[in-house]
């Protein structure tokens, strides 16, 4: 497939696609993850019980800086975002938990992610006043090249957005693979003039927590994708142009494994009294 990066890519190929998850890399890749979440589920209530360890998780997640490895203390970071300190990325964290909140507490109740759940998560995380879905064009770059101009219209953008929500919701595809189908659609649909990446995370642990892959919203990509981030703009472009999804999904389910490893391992000293 090809497309010119300066025009809007409306043709977008809608959900699903043709996947061939038999490759031995995916094969591992899923076992990996399977077990990696098995022992992160075992601590994650212990995890979200952790009010100032758990603040620092989100504060991470929206800043990619490793607050657990900073100065500033778990304590001093959960007290600043419970008031929304004056301080941009703690006001960021603390809006990105309470879009977090709302969205589980929408899944739990209604066993399903739609397209209005994203619309919300998006005002809460805003801001500015809220637009909703954007109406005009938008180019993404990595900050060096252009990578894409997104698709365009709100009526191209909702029909991409319900497609996106029926494969999320109706799909049987196993869970892990789905991941990474929906983050690299939603991408490339990019509804919003800005936000996207902020509500694609939330998309992912949301997602996760609705096919019951995580028993808590207690795994944050960002601080992975951030580490990755060349591999992942590549993979995100050549699964694009080439419609072969085995480096993606084999991407995102290292990136499953690896995060929830690292959040298990920092949360070890939770078992010794060594945060609270």
């Amino acid at each position: 497939m090809t497309f010119d990066a300066t025009k809007p890519f409306n043709a977008l190929p809608e959900l699903p696609p043709v996947l061939d998850v038999k490759a031995e890399r995916i094969q591992a890749g899923l076992t990996a993850a399977r077990q990696a979440l098995q022992r992160l589920n075992a601590v994650s209530r212990v995890v979200l019980a952790a009010e100032d360890f758990y603040s620092a998780l989100l504060y991470e997640e929206t800043t990619s800086h490793d607050a657990l490895a900073t100065n500033a203390s778990a304590a001093a970071l959960a007290w600043a975002m419970r008031f929304a300190q004056d301080d941009a990325k703690v006001c960021s964290a603390a809006r990105y938990r309470s879009a977090l909140v709302c969205g589980c507490a929408y899944v739990r109740a209604n066993s399903k992610i739609s397209v209005e759940l994203l619309l919300e998560l998006h005002r809460l995380l805003c801001a500015h006043p809220y637009s909703g879905i954007r109406d005009g064009k938008v180019r993404v770059s990595d900050g060096r090249r252009l990578i894409f101009t997104a698709p365009v219209g709100r009526d191209r953008l909702m029909q991409l957005l319900r497609n996106l929500e029926d494969y999320i919701n109706n799909d049987p595809t196993d869970a892990l693979v789905k991941l990474g189908v929906i983050l690299h659609q939603f991408i490339w649909i990019h509804p919003f003039c800005d936000g996207n990446g902020r509500v694609g995370r939330l998309l992912m642990v949301l997602y996760l927590l609705h096919a019951q892959a995580i028993d808590e919203p207690v795994l944050f990509l960002n601080c992975y994708f951030k580490a990755h981030f060349e591999q992942y703009l590549h993979v995100l472009n050549t699964t694009l142009l080439t419609q072969n999804w085995e480096n993606l999904l084999c991407f995102m389910l290292s990136a499953v494994e690896k995060t929830a490893e690292a959040t298990i391992q920092k949360a070890v000293p939770l078992g010794s009294g060594g945060c609270h």
